[in-house]
Protein backbone atom coordinates (compact mmCIF):
# COMPACT_ATOMS: atom_id res chain seq x y z
CA UNK A 1 0.00 0.00 0.00
CA UNK A 2 1.25 3.46 -0.86
CA UNK A 3 0.12 7.02 -0.27
CA UNK A 4 -0.99 7.01 -3.94
CA UNK A 5 -3.23 4.01 -3.22
CA UNK A 6 -5.37 3.74 -0.16
CA UNK A 7 -2.50 4.99 1.96
CA UNK A 8 -1.80 4.27 5.58
CA UNK A 9 -4.97 4.04 7.62
CA UNK A 10 -5.41 6.55 10.38
CA UNK A 11 -7.76 5.65 13.23
CA UNK A 12 -10.58 7.61 11.56
CA UNK A 13 -9.86 5.93 8.20
CA UNK A 14 -9.97 2.51 9.84
CA UNK A 15 -13.34 3.28 11.45
CA UNK A 16 -14.68 4.45 8.08
CA UNK A 17 -13.51 1.34 6.27
CA UNK A 18 -14.80 -0.97 9.01
CA UNK A 19 -18.15 0.77 8.57
CA UNK A 20 -18.13 0.05 4.83
CA UNK A 21 -17.14 -3.59 5.37
CA UNK A 22 -19.80 -4.06 8.03
CA UNK A 23 -22.43 -2.55 5.75
CA UNK A 24 -21.27 -4.81 2.92
CA UNK A 25 -21.44 -7.86 5.18
CA UNK A 26 -24.98 -6.93 6.30
CA UNK A 27 -26.08 -6.50 2.68
CA UNK A 28 -24.54 -9.81 1.60
CA UNK A 29 -26.44 -11.56 4.38
CA UNK A 30 -29.71 -9.93 3.35
CA UNK A 31 -29.05 -10.79 -0.29
CA UNK A 32 -28.91 -14.46 0.67
CA UNK A 33 -31.97 -14.18 2.92
CA UNK A 34 -33.93 -12.47 0.13
CA UNK A 35 -32.96 -15.29 -2.23
CA UNK A 36 -34.19 -17.86 0.32
CA UNK A 37 -37.44 -16.08 1.25
CA UNK A 38 -38.22 -14.87 -2.25
CA UNK A 39 -38.45 -18.38 -3.78
CA UNK A 40 -37.19 -17.19 -7.16
CA UNK A 41 -38.44 -20.34 -8.89
CA UNK A 42 -42.04 -19.15 -8.42
CA UNK A 43 -41.31 -15.43 -8.01
CA UNK A 44 -38.77 -14.59 -10.73
CA UNK A 45 -39.14 -10.83 -10.15
CA UNK A 46 -37.32 -11.32 -6.84
CA UNK A 47 -34.15 -11.85 -8.88
CA UNK A 48 -34.17 -8.09 -9.53
CA UNK A 49 -34.24 -7.42 -5.78
CA UNK A 50 -31.37 -9.84 -5.25
CA UNK A 51 -29.30 -8.17 -7.97
CA UNK A 52 -29.93 -4.78 -6.42
CA UNK A 53 -28.98 -5.92 -2.90
CA UNK A 54 -25.78 -7.61 -4.11
CA UNK A 55 -24.85 -4.50 -6.11
CA UNK A 56 -25.12 -2.41 -2.94
CA UNK A 57 -23.13 -5.02 -1.00
CA UNK A 58 -20.25 -5.07 -3.46
CA UNK A 59 -20.27 -1.27 -3.70
CA UNK A 60 -19.90 -1.03 0.11
CA UNK A 61 -17.02 -3.51 0.10
CA UNK A 62 -15.30 -1.74 -2.80
CA UNK A 63 -15.54 1.61 -1.01
CA UNK A 64 -13.87 0.00 2.01
CA UNK A 65 -10.67 -0.24 -0.02
CA UNK A 66 -11.01 2.79 -2.27
CA UNK A 67 -8.94 5.94 -2.05
CA UNK A 68 -9.44 8.11 0.99
CA UNK A 69 -11.10 10.95 -0.89
CA UNK A 70 -13.66 8.63 -2.50
CA UNK A 71 -14.33 6.79 0.77
CA UNK A 72 -14.96 10.05 2.60
CA UNK A 73 -17.12 11.43 -0.20
CA UNK A 74 -19.57 8.54 -0.02
CA UNK A 75 -19.54 8.09 3.76
CA UNK A 76 -23.28 8.76 3.99
CA UNK A 77 -23.88 5.82 1.65
CA UNK A 78 -23.44 3.51 4.64
CA UNK A 79 -26.77 4.27 6.38
CA UNK A 80 -28.56 4.87 3.08
CA UNK A 81 -27.37 1.57 1.63
CA UNK A 82 -28.20 -0.48 4.73
CA UNK A 83 -31.63 1.10 5.09
CA UNK A 84 -32.40 0.59 1.38
CA UNK A 85 -31.49 -3.08 1.67
CA UNK A 86 -33.56 -3.38 4.84
CA UNK A 87 -36.62 -2.01 3.04
CA UNK A 88 -36.15 -4.28 0.02
CA UNK A 89 -35.70 -7.30 2.27
CA UNK A 90 -38.72 -6.29 4.34
CA UNK A 91 -40.91 -6.00 1.24
CA UNK A 92 -39.99 -9.53 0.22
CA UNK A 93 -40.66 -10.81 3.75
CA UNK A 94 -44.13 -9.43 4.27
CA UNK A 95 -45.42 -9.45 0.71
CA UNK A 96 -43.99 -12.76 -0.50
CA UNK A 97 -42.77 -14.78 2.50
CA UNK A 98 -45.64 -13.74 4.83
CA UNK A 99 -48.07 -13.28 1.92
CA UNK A 100 -49.29 -9.93 3.24
CA UNK A 101 -50.43 -11.25 6.65
CA UNK A 102 -49.69 -9.47 9.91
CA UNK A 103 -47.65 -11.61 12.28
CA UNK A 104 -48.84 -10.02 15.53
CA UNK A 105 -52.30 -9.34 16.90
CA UNK A 106 -50.89 -6.05 18.29
CA UNK A 107 -50.65 -4.40 14.88
CA UNK A 108 -53.89 -6.01 13.70
CA UNK A 109 -55.81 -4.62 16.68
CA UNK A 110 -54.28 -1.13 16.50
CA UNK A 111 -54.81 -0.88 12.74
CA UNK A 112 -58.41 -1.98 13.22
CA UNK A 113 -58.86 0.46 16.12
CA UNK A 114 -57.49 3.32 14.01
CA UNK A 115 -59.96 2.45 11.26
CA UNK A 116 -62.90 2.27 13.70
CA UNK A 117 -61.97 5.61 15.24
CA UNK A 118 -61.51 7.31 11.85
CA UNK A 119 -64.54 5.89 10.00
CA UNK A 120 -67.08 5.70 12.82
CA UNK A 121 -65.69 7.80 15.66
CA UNK A 122 -65.76 4.69 17.87
CA UNK A 123 -63.87 4.46 21.14
CA UNK A 124 -62.01 1.17 20.63
CA UNK A 125 -61.28 0.39 24.28
CA UNK A 126 -64.67 -1.21 25.18
CA UNK A 127 -64.83 -3.01 21.80
CA UNK A 128 -64.02 -6.65 21.11
CA UNK A 129 -61.47 -6.40 18.28
CA UNK A 130 -61.48 -10.07 17.30
CA UNK A 131 -62.60 -9.33 13.72
CA UNK A 132 -59.16 -7.80 13.12
CA UNK A 133 -57.55 -11.24 13.36
CA UNK A 134 -59.41 -12.45 10.30
CA UNK A 135 -59.17 -9.15 8.43
CA UNK A 136 -55.37 -9.08 8.70
CA UNK A 137 -54.93 -12.86 8.45
CA UNK A 138 -53.17 -13.28 11.81
CA UNK A 139 -52.22 -16.92 12.30
CA UNK A 140 -53.37 -18.59 15.55
CA UNK A 141 -49.78 -19.04 16.72
CA UNK A 142 -49.40 -15.24 16.93
CA UNK A 143 -52.55 -14.62 18.96
CA UNK A 144 -52.16 -13.61 22.62
CA UNK A 145 -53.79 -16.10 25.00
CA UNK A 146 -55.18 -15.80 28.51
CA UNK A 147 -54.44 -18.44 31.20
CA UNK A 148 -57.90 -20.00 30.65
CA UNK A 149 -57.10 -20.60 26.97
CA UNK A 150 -59.30 -17.77 25.69
CA UNK A 151 -57.78 -15.14 23.40
CA UNK A 152 -57.11 -11.54 24.39
CA UNK A 153 -59.04 -9.30 21.99
CA UNK A 154 -59.12 -5.91 23.70
CA UNK A 155 -56.96 -2.88 22.91
CA UNK A 156 -54.08 -3.32 25.34
CA UNK A 157 -52.05 -0.15 24.71
CA UNK A 158 -52.27 3.58 25.40
CA UNK A 159 -54.13 5.52 22.72
CA UNK A 160 -51.19 6.96 20.79
CA UNK A 161 -50.38 3.40 19.77
CA UNK A 162 -53.35 3.46 17.38
CA UNK A 163 -53.77 7.21 16.87
CA UNK A 164 -50.41 7.27 15.08
CA UNK A 165 -51.96 5.15 12.34
CA UNK A 166 -55.08 7.30 11.86
CA UNK A 167 -53.58 9.75 9.30
CA UNK A 168 -52.08 6.84 7.35
CA UNK A 169 -55.42 5.03 7.29
CA UNK A 170 -57.02 8.27 6.11
CA UNK A 171 -54.41 8.48 3.33
CA UNK A 172 -55.39 5.00 2.15
CA UNK A 173 -52.33 3.04 3.31
CA UNK A 174 -53.33 -0.60 3.74
CA UNK A 175 -50.20 -2.02 5.40
CA UNK A 176 -49.04 -0.27 8.56
CA UNK A 177 -45.71 -2.05 8.57
CA UNK A 178 -44.49 0.71 6.30
CA UNK A 179 -45.27 3.14 9.12
CA UNK A 180 -43.09 1.06 11.44
CA UNK A 181 -40.24 1.34 8.96
CA UNK A 182 -40.87 5.08 8.68
CA UNK A 183 -40.30 5.36 12.42
CA UNK A 184 -37.19 3.20 12.13
CA UNK A 185 -35.82 5.46 9.38
CA UNK A 186 -36.50 8.51 11.57
CA UNK A 187 -34.71 6.82 14.48
CA UNK A 188 -31.71 5.89 12.34
CA UNK A 189 -31.57 9.40 10.84
CA UNK A 190 -31.73 11.01 14.28
CA UNK A 191 -28.88 8.91 15.66
CA UNK A 192 -26.78 9.37 12.54
CA UNK A 193 -27.26 13.14 12.44
CA UNK A 194 -26.44 13.54 16.14
CA UNK A 195 -23.27 11.44 16.01
CA UNK A 196 -19.79 13.00 15.66
CA UNK A 197 -18.25 12.67 12.21
CA UNK A 198 -15.63 10.13 13.25
CA UNK A 199 -18.34 7.76 14.59
CA UNK A 200 -20.84 8.09 11.75
CA UNK A 201 -19.52 5.07 9.79
CA UNK A 202 -20.11 2.67 12.71
CA UNK A 203 -22.72 4.36 14.91
CA UNK A 204 -25.59 2.34 13.41
CA UNK A 205 -23.91 -1.06 13.58
CA UNK A 206 -25.56 -2.04 16.90
CA UNK A 207 -28.91 -1.70 15.09
CA UNK A 208 -28.00 -3.39 11.81
CA UNK A 209 -25.90 -6.15 13.32
CA UNK A 210 -29.23 -7.73 14.26
CA UNK A 211 -31.58 -8.55 11.41
CA UNK A 212 -34.33 -8.87 14.03
CA UNK A 213 -33.94 -5.24 15.06
CA UNK A 214 -33.25 -3.82 11.61
CA UNK A 215 -35.79 -5.81 9.57
CA UNK A 216 -37.49 -8.94 10.83
CA UNK A 217 -39.49 -7.62 13.78
CA UNK A 218 -40.83 -4.64 11.81
CA UNK A 219 -41.69 -6.91 8.90
CA UNK A 220 -43.34 -9.26 11.39
CA UNK A 221 -45.55 -6.39 12.67
CA UNK A 222 -43.84 -5.73 16.01
CA UNK A 223 -44.68 -2.10 16.75
CA UNK A 224 -41.92 -1.00 19.14
CA UNK A 225 -40.18 1.54 16.90
CA UNK A 226 -43.24 3.72 17.52
CA UNK A 227 -42.03 4.33 21.10
CA UNK A 228 -38.31 4.00 20.40
CA UNK A 229 -38.20 7.20 18.33
CA UNK A 230 -39.54 9.55 21.05
CA UNK A 231 -37.47 7.68 23.66
CA UNK A 232 -34.32 8.33 21.63
CA UNK A 233 -35.27 12.02 21.55
CA UNK A 234 -35.82 11.91 25.33
CA UNK A 235 -32.35 10.40 25.85
CA UNK A 236 -30.69 12.94 23.57
CA UNK A 237 -32.30 15.79 25.57
CA UNK A 238 -31.66 14.28 28.99
CA UNK A 239 -30.04 17.55 30.11
CA UNK A 240 -33.34 19.41 29.57
CA UNK A 241 -36.13 18.31 31.96
CA UNK A 242 -38.87 19.94 29.86
CA UNK A 243 -38.01 18.48 26.46
CA UNK A 244 -36.94 15.12 27.84
CA UNK A 245 -40.20 14.93 29.79
CA UNK A 246 -42.31 15.75 26.75
CA UNK A 247 -40.66 13.06 24.64
CA UNK A 248 -40.77 10.52 27.46
CA UNK A 249 -44.49 11.18 27.98
CA UNK A 250 -45.09 10.62 24.26
CA UNK A 251 -43.21 7.31 24.40
CA UNK A 252 -45.31 6.26 27.40
CA UNK A 253 -48.48 7.23 25.49
CA UNK A 254 -47.50 4.74 22.79
CA UNK A 255 -46.64 1.63 24.80
CA UNK A 256 -46.08 0.47 28.36
CA UNK A 257 -42.43 -0.60 28.05
CA UNK A 258 -41.08 2.91 28.67
CA UNK A 259 -43.07 3.17 31.92
CA UNK A 260 -40.57 1.03 33.80
CA UNK A 261 -37.69 3.47 33.28
CA UNK A 262 -39.63 6.39 34.80
CA UNK A 263 -38.26 6.11 38.36
CA UNK A 264 -34.71 5.90 37.01
CA UNK A 265 -35.17 9.05 34.95
CA UNK A 266 -36.42 10.83 38.07
CA UNK A 267 -33.14 9.86 39.77
CA UNK A 268 -31.28 11.23 36.72
CA UNK A 269 -33.19 14.50 36.89
CA UNK A 270 -32.59 14.77 40.64
CA UNK A 271 -28.85 14.55 39.99
CA UNK A 272 -28.85 16.70 36.85
CA UNK A 273 -27.64 19.83 38.66
CA UNK A 274 -25.73 19.32 41.89
CA UNK A 275 -27.28 22.39 43.48
CA UNK A 276 -29.58 22.79 46.42
CA UNK A 277 -32.45 20.45 47.18
CA UNK A 278 -34.84 23.05 45.74
CA UNK A 279 -32.99 23.07 42.40
CA UNK A 280 -32.93 19.28 42.28
CA UNK A 281 -36.65 18.96 43.03
CA UNK A 282 -37.48 21.63 40.45
CA UNK A 283 -35.84 19.48 37.77
CA UNK A 284 -37.84 16.46 38.93
CA UNK A 285 -41.09 18.49 38.89
CA UNK A 286 -40.37 19.98 35.45
CA UNK A 287 -39.74 16.54 33.99
CA UNK A 288 -42.71 14.91 35.72
CA UNK A 289 -45.13 17.69 34.77
CA UNK A 290 -44.18 17.79 31.10
CA UNK A 291 -44.20 13.98 30.87
CA UNK A 292 -47.63 13.74 32.51
CA UNK A 293 -49.13 16.38 30.20
CA UNK A 294 -47.77 14.76 27.01
CA UNK A 295 -49.03 11.37 28.20
CA UNK A 296 -52.50 12.55 29.24
CA UNK A 297 -53.31 14.70 26.20
CA UNK A 298 -53.64 11.89 23.59
CA UNK A 299 -55.37 9.63 26.14
CA UNK A 300 -57.74 12.18 27.66
CA UNK A 301 -60.66 11.66 25.27
CA UNK A 302 -60.73 7.91 25.93
CA UNK A 303 -60.25 8.32 29.68
CA UNK A 304 -63.25 10.64 29.79
CA UNK A 305 -65.42 8.46 27.54
CA UNK A 306 -64.89 5.21 29.42
CA UNK A 307 -62.27 5.36 32.20
CA UNK A 308 -62.70 1.74 33.30
CA UNK A 309 -62.30 0.39 29.75
CA UNK A 310 -59.22 2.55 29.14
CA UNK A 311 -57.62 1.56 32.44
CA UNK A 312 -58.40 -2.12 31.92
CA UNK A 313 -56.88 -1.94 28.44
CA UNK A 314 -53.62 -0.23 29.29
CA UNK A 315 -53.10 -2.43 32.35
CA UNK A 316 -53.65 -5.68 30.42
CA UNK A 317 -49.91 -6.48 30.05
CA UNK A 318 -49.24 -6.04 33.78
CA UNK A 319 -52.49 -7.38 35.26
CA UNK A 320 -51.50 -11.03 35.01
CA UNK A 321 -54.36 -11.74 32.61
CA UNK A 322 -52.11 -13.07 29.84
CA UNK A 323 -50.50 -16.47 29.44
CA UNK A 324 -46.88 -16.84 30.50
CA UNK A 325 -44.56 -16.49 27.49
CA UNK A 326 -40.87 -15.77 27.73
CA UNK A 327 -37.33 -15.65 26.50
CA UNK A 328 -36.38 -14.73 30.08
CA UNK A 329 -36.35 -16.44 33.47
CA UNK A 330 -39.90 -17.75 33.15
CA UNK A 331 -38.71 -20.05 30.35
CA UNK A 332 -38.21 -22.45 33.25
CA UNK A 333 -41.97 -22.70 33.70
CA UNK A 334 -42.79 -22.48 30.01
CA UNK A 335 -40.50 -25.45 29.36
CA UNK A 336 -42.05 -27.40 32.24
CA UNK A 337 -38.83 -27.46 34.28
CA UNK A 338 -40.21 -25.49 37.24
CA UNK A 339 -44.04 -25.13 37.43
CA UNK A 340 -44.11 -21.75 39.17
CA UNK A 341 -47.06 -19.30 39.06
CA UNK A 342 -46.88 -15.96 37.25
CA UNK A 343 -47.12 -14.26 40.64
CA UNK A 344 -43.70 -15.66 41.55
CA UNK A 345 -42.07 -14.08 38.52
CA UNK A 346 -43.91 -10.83 39.14
CA UNK A 347 -42.54 -10.76 42.70
CA UNK A 348 -39.03 -11.46 41.41
CA UNK A 349 -39.38 -8.71 38.82
CA UNK A 350 -40.48 -6.14 41.41
CA UNK A 351 -37.67 -7.20 43.75
CA UNK A 352 -35.06 -6.96 41.00
CA UNK A 353 -36.29 -3.55 39.88
CA UNK A 354 -36.39 -2.11 43.40
CA UNK A 355 -32.87 -3.41 44.00
CA UNK A 356 -31.59 -1.92 40.76
CA UNK A 357 -33.38 1.39 41.37
CA UNK A 358 -32.02 1.67 44.92
CA UNK A 359 -28.47 0.99 43.73
CA UNK A 360 -28.95 3.44 40.86
CA UNK A 361 -29.88 6.15 43.37
CA UNK A 362 -27.08 5.39 45.84
CA UNK A 363 -24.32 4.80 43.26
CA UNK A 364 -25.58 7.22 40.64
CA UNK A 365 -22.17 8.54 39.57
CA UNK A 366 -20.93 5.02 38.77
CA UNK A 367 -24.17 3.68 37.27
CA UNK A 368 -25.74 6.75 35.63
CA UNK A 369 -25.20 5.66 32.03
CA UNK A 370 -26.75 2.23 32.63
CA UNK A 371 -30.15 3.90 32.77
CA UNK A 372 -31.45 2.39 29.51
CA UNK A 373 -30.08 -1.10 30.18
CA UNK A 374 -31.71 -1.58 33.58
CA UNK A 375 -35.30 -1.79 32.19
CA UNK A 376 -34.24 -4.60 29.84
CA UNK A 377 -32.55 -6.48 32.69
CA UNK A 378 -35.67 -6.05 34.84
CA UNK A 379 -38.02 -7.30 32.15
CA UNK A 380 -35.92 -10.44 31.66
CA UNK A 381 -37.31 -11.66 34.99
CA UNK A 382 -40.98 -10.90 34.24
CA UNK A 383 -43.70 -13.49 33.50
CA UNK A 384 -43.88 -12.26 29.89
CA UNK A 385 -40.32 -11.53 28.78
CA UNK A 386 -40.20 -11.32 25.00
CA UNK A 387 -37.24 -10.42 22.81
CA UNK A 388 -38.66 -7.01 21.92
CA UNK A 389 -38.71 -6.12 25.64
CA UNK A 390 -34.89 -6.16 25.58
CA UNK A 391 -33.86 -5.56 21.99
CA UNK A 392 -35.52 -2.21 21.34
CA UNK A 393 -33.59 -0.46 24.12
CA UNK A 394 -30.44 -0.70 21.97
CA UNK A 395 -31.15 2.45 19.87
CA UNK A 396 -31.79 4.33 23.12
CA UNK A 397 -28.48 3.05 24.48
CA UNK A 398 -26.76 4.40 21.37
CA UNK A 399 -28.38 7.78 22.02
CA UNK A 400 -27.03 7.61 25.59
CA UNK A 401 -23.55 6.92 24.25
CA UNK A 402 -23.82 10.05 22.10
CA UNK A 403 -24.79 12.03 25.20
CA UNK A 404 -21.61 10.72 26.88
CA UNK A 405 -19.51 11.69 23.84
CA UNK A 406 -21.01 15.17 23.79
CA UNK A 407 -20.34 15.66 27.52
CA UNK A 408 -16.72 14.56 27.10
CA UNK A 409 -16.22 16.97 24.19
CA UNK A 410 -17.54 19.84 26.33
CA UNK A 411 -15.22 18.91 29.20
CA UNK A 412 -12.18 18.82 26.94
Amino acid sequence: MTEQGIGLFSKEDAILRIGYMSAGSFCLYEGFQTWVRGQIEINPHVVTYCFLIYSIAFAMLALAFSGRALALRFRDAIPVGMMAVALISAYVIFQIYYKGAYRTDALAFTHYAADLFLRKGVNPYPIDLQDALQQFKVEPIYVTLKPDGDISTNLAYPSLHFLIFVPFVAAGLSDMRWVLFLFEIATVATIYRKSPSELKPIILLPIFVSADLAIDFNAGAVTDFLWVLPMVWAALHSDDPYRSGIFYGIACAVKQQPWIVGPLILVWMYNLNRGSLVVRMCNVIKFSGSALISFILPNLLFIVKDPSAWLSGVLTPVSGGLVLLSQGLSMLTQAGTMPLPSLFYLAVTITVFLTLAANYFVYFDELKHLIWLLPAITMWFSPRALQNYFMYWIPVMIAQMLVCCSARRIQT
